[in-house]
């Protein structure tokens, strides 16, 4: 009678009486050479359709990733995101920034940079232009700050146009020492510098009137929710007019603060008026609710039917940072942000003024100074 069967680790049988082969599983389990397997995302990114034009490790917002570009897509994976656009689908690119690059897909407005030293923005910029369409000389892609449109602007069509509270609110008022400042070459940073050749009324109906949604529209595209906002008020000692915004931020998944935005404007004369934005955030990882707030200030003059739009930005320390306070990430990404912020606002105006059939109406200044170069 044969010897019983014995049952060994991993479910494989043997016999003391005669040698059976190893079980596959058993001989698995023996040292090896072999490298092990792909992980899944590794697995996954060889899934990315196309040819490869361009590979490389770059942040998209603050999280750091590996950007492929390929003739069909483009794709970007890190440890939080995970997003593949078609490139038919990316309707334009544009510089932003010192370093960046901002791609449009759309309702999506998706920042990347900055890129390694050994990856120019604009090979970044000319791979995404070759690849959507080898044929195209420059069609949807934005490499300098210039941008063309129609010989007119139809006022009457833009948003705000004629609003209530702008021709309430345009009227000069007593002088204001709190606020309304000449910008601080030491502590402002000047970005964004442009002339539209519409009057001071419309560009203040698209900027500051309650009744254009563009403001609300550049804050959602940046990934802020739960938008709120009053109507503006006359301030306590009548110099000027205020507002407030509320909204949660999610531009960073890591870190979602609640923001609360003081808005002020101020008719300084009858062909120059000021906008001030200062905004505090409470949830910023070692920081105290109001102890740092960031300043925007745009200035409008008109002149000749035009109006030149200037804007600076800043972050003011009401309270002193402590050992564990990032101070100069915070500072360095909060001009960032404006500088992207100032950029969509632009934008958005631009796009305001070719729905109503503008463009040349449209003169770009400085641009060098908020895009960089290459």
């Amino acid at each position: 009678m044969p010897e019983k069967e014995k049952q060994g680790a991993g479910g494989a049988t043997s016999a003391s009486s005669k040698s059976v082969p190893i079980s596959i599983s058993e001989k698995q389990r023996k040292p090896s050479c072999t490298p092990p397997p792909e992980t899944p995302r590794e697995n996954k990114e060889r899934e990315i359709p196309g040819e490869r034009r361009l590979e490389c490790i770059c942040p998209y917002l603050s999280d750091q990733g590996k950007l492929v570009i390929t003739d069909c897509v483009l794709s970007f994976r890190s440890l939080h995101y995970d997003k593949q656009i078609q490139l038919s689908d990316i309707t334009g690119v544009k510089k932003t920034g010192k370093s960046k690059i901002l791609v449009r897909a759309g309702n999506e407005q998706l920042v990347f940079g900055p890129f390694p030293p050994d990856t120019k923005r604009k090979d970044v910029l000319k791979c995404l232009k070759n690849s959507n369409d080898p044929s195209d000389n420059g069609a949807g892609v934005d490499d300098d700050d210039d941008d063309v449109g129609a010989t007119s602007v139809d006022v009457s069509k833009l948003q705000g146009f004629e609003a209530a509270d702008i021709q309430q609110m345009m009227v000069v008022q007593p002088a204001c020492s709190q606020y309304f400042l000449p910008p601080d070459p030491k502590k402002d940073k000047a970005s964004a510098t442009y002339t539209l050749s519409i009057p001071l009324p419309a560009v203040l109906g698209l900027v500051v009137s309650t009744s254009s949604n563009i403001g609300m529209k550049v804050l959602e595209s940046e990934g802020n929710e739960n938008l709120a906002g009053t109507e503006w008020e006359k301030s306590s000692d009548g110099t000027h007019w205020v507002r407030t915004l509320t909204m949660l931020s999610r531009k960073n998944p890591l870190v979602t603060p609640s923001v609360t935005q003081t808005q002020r404007f101020k008719q300084m004369s009858d062909r120059e008026a000021e906008f001030e934005t200062s905004s505090s955030m409470e949830g910023v990882p070692f920081t105290s609710a109001g102890q740092f707030t960031a300043e925007g200030k745009w200035r409008f003059v008109e002149e000749d039917g035009s109006t030149k739009v200037m804007t600076w930005c800043r972050v003011e320390w009401h309270k002193k940072a402590g050992m564990m306070t990032p101070k100069g990430q915070i500072d360095k990404g909060t001009i960032e942000g404006f500088e992207e912020y100032f950029l969509l606002f632009k934008k958005k105006i631009y796009g305001e003024l070719a729905r109503a059939g503008g463009g040349a109406a449209i003169e770009g200044e400085g641009g060098d100074e908020m895009d960089g170069s290459g």
